[in-house]
């Protein structure tokens, strides 16, 4: 039977729990902090894989490199950069500790180091890996500790043992989690945000006030997520259009928002639609919307509406934002501002473009936005990298390269109505968005960006037009799918439930648990359960989470209960279940030769037993493994017996 030093395979899970953690950060310390950490890393591993106690490198040396580097870190140290060079001094203490010579003390170190570093990538990555990756290190570490402190007691164990505290570690590791939760859950929540310290998030592309060429080639190119829509009531859309911005001026190729004007909101009258919005960050000061929004929630800041019914903030969006909007879901929006307003062109391309324009102009201005909409669709091409446009990218468009994407197709519809004094205006936003039916939730990708064209047509409003040709869908297997919403979901919830697990969704926690138990107590039932949000999938999650709880805590007692027992404790209690029954003051010995009166074959086994027990337990010469193996040998015997009977 191999034998394993505990010792040394403590060592070893030192290095991989450093990995997980040093690697989760170290994007964000400085740049001479990596290389003293990997030279001291590899160093202290082929060290420690070779067994050698001496020290590597000299400690006078070493001592001298580590406030070197220290001192340097606090160099240029500033509010942004204040994170990035304390882990980074943390990172140089950790490579001098795996240098020098290791006892069980320096071990423990190491490992409380290494948490310090899972506690700080708490700051940076807040993600659902965060989740994975402290109880991977739970478990690594505490598999390690095990091995440290076993190491005191005996250096070295078979295999099987080690298994088993294996096993233990993971017992305990996921004992954990529910302690977690609900500590996490109960704990007084600070107002401000603790993941805000260690910097900006990092953010992604979005709409702002100007959009040229190119700009949203760049949006669409990006599959990331970019908000999420829960919806909460009303008629949920097939194929919504969050708006996020509205373009009223052209020139040089660039669209621009000018008119900044605060506008009231509409009143609230008659039936609304509500959902909820989980936006990423983005550089924009623009929030998305659907319809015709009429309230917003949004804490800590107000969102104001802007002409065209889109909503700004006051400051860029540099983290997650959570709001929740009430909207008419109208198709035709009413008059904010005067439709003239949205009837500026240059002079240069409406000379260009007039001809064209009088071509597709009809009787009616519904007829003449629908035959340019039917211009575009049809004779040009949709192309999500049409190449850089020379001179005026618009007519470049119309005249010569006649393939684009969804800005070109907008630009040149507008630039043709008000060639023909028709207002019209340019929208920016998300077209679609693929429902979630485990969450309940759009997930609208960067991918999905999209602008489309409203046209001012009187006693109607602004009615949307949309001149972009269908682009045809990637086919992807069902499969796939299922396993990306069943993705996408869980981070759903972490973001909802860790993330934006704020002070008023404490309280409103505490309200919900509170009534219920006042409805127990009482005897009443004032709460119900919708068991149509329950579908399969749900299901089958809670009773696989149920089955693995069940199962854990069945083998924790099994654990606990045959630990404190003896090996001849168990052997009496397993031939008493099968009507063997140990008289008062009988000898393990003597109870052997009573099952051989009565069965031969059990009372061999049973024998070979003692023999051994009594070496374990007197002798130091029984192997544990050999009592384990005969005890389930015995187990074995006896429940075919019983099953024969």
């Amino acid at each position: 039977m191999p034998k394993i030093y505990l010792l040394r395979l403590s060592r070893l899970l030192a290095y991989v729990a450093l990995i997980g953690s040093v690697g989760a950060v170290a994007h964000r310390v400085p740049f001479f902090v990596l290389p003293f950490f990997v030279t001291g890393f590899v160093i202290g591993f082929i060290s420690d894989a070779r067994w050698k106690q001496d020290p590597v490198v000299n400690p006078t040396f070493v001592v001298i490199v580590v406030i070197a580097g220290i001192i340097f870190s606090f160099i240029g140290i500033s509010d942004e950069n204040f994170f990035g060079r304390i882990l980074g001094m943390l990172l140089i203490i950790i490579s001098a500790k795996l240098v020098a010579p290791k006892k069980s003390g320096d071990m423990f170190q190491i490992y409380l180091l290494n948490f310090l570093v899972v506690v700080a990538s708490a700051i940076i990555r807040w993600g659902m890996e965060f989740g994975f990756l402290v109880l991977t290190e739970a478990f690594i570490s505490l598999t390690g500790l095990l091995f440290l402190y076993g190491s005191e007691e005996k250096q070295e164990i078979p295999l099987y043992q080690v298994w088993s505290l294996v096993r233990w570690s993971g017992l305990i590791t996921l004992s954990l989690i529910p302690a977690t939760v609900l500590f996490f859950l109960i704990l007084p929540r600070p107002s401000g945000s603790f993941f805000a310290w260690g910097g900006k998030a990092e953010t992604i592309s979005g709409f702002s006030d100007r959009v040229s060429p190119g700009a949203v080639e760049q949006i669409k190119i990006d599959n990331s997520p970019a908000f999420r829509v829960k919806w909460l009531r009303g008629p949920r859309p097939v194929k919504p259009l969050w708006r996020g911005i509205v373009y009223d001026s052209y020139d040089g190729g660039v669209w621009e928002k000018k008119y900044q004007s605060r506008v009231p909101f509409p009143e609230l009258r008659g039936e609304t639609v509500h959902y909820e919005i989980l936006l990423e960050p983005t550089h924009s000061r623009y929030l998305l919307s659907y319809g015709m929004p009429v309230t917003v929630s949004l804490n800590p800041t107000a969102a104001i509406l802007l002409p065209g019914y889109t909503l700004k903030v006051p400051s860029s969006l540099q983290g997650r934002v959570l709001y929740q909007v009430q909207s008419y879901a109208l198709q035709d929006l009413p008059a904010d501002i005067p439709a003239d307003n949205y009837l500026q062109i240059p002079e240069e391309i409406g000379q260009e473009i007039d001809p064209l324009a009088r071509q597709l102009s009809k009787r009616t201005v519904m007829e003449t936005a629908r035959s340019i909409t039917s211009f575009l669709k049809t004779q040009y091409a949709y192309d999500l990298s049409p190449g850089e446009s020379p001179g005026e990218p618009v007519s470049h468009f119309l005249f010569q390269s006649k393939k684009g994407h969804c800005e070109y197709f907008a630009s040149a519809m507008v630039l043709l109505l008000r060639a023909l004094g028709i207002p019209s205006r340019v929208v920016g936003g998300y077209l679609g968005g693929e429902w979630n039916d485990l969450g309940h939730y759009y997930l609208v990708r960067q991918s999905d960006a999209h602008t489309w064209v409203e046209v001012w047509i009187a006693n109607r409003g602004w009615v949307l037009f949309d001149p972009t040709p269908e682009v045809a869908l990637t086919k992807t297997s069902l499969l796939k799918i299922k396993i990306m919403r069943w993705m996408d979901f869980m981070r759903m919830k972490w973001y909802y439930w860790v993330l934006s697990y704020d002070s008023n969704r404490q309280r409103d926690l505490v309200r919900k648990t509170a009534a219920i138990f006042r409805s127990l107590k009482s005897g009443e039932r004032r709460f119900s359960v919708d068991w149509k949000a329950f579908d399969l999938g749900k299901i089958i999650v809670i009773i696989v989470i149920l089955s693995g709880a069940l199962y854990c805590l069945r083998i924790g007692r099994s654990y606990l209960h045959e630990r404190h027992r003896s090996w001849g404790e168990r052997f009496v209690s397993l031939f008493k279940g099968y009507g063997y029954e140990k008289g008062p003051g009988e000898t393990l010995r003597e109870f052997a030769e009573k099952i051989t009166e009565k069965n031969t074959q059990h009372g061999e086994k049973a024998s070979e037993f003692v023999r051994h027990c009594y070496l374990y337990d007197y002798g130091g010469e029984g192997e544990e493994k050999v009592l384990d193996h005969l005890f389930k040998e015995m187990k074995h015997d006896l429940k075919i017996r019983m099953q024969a009977s």
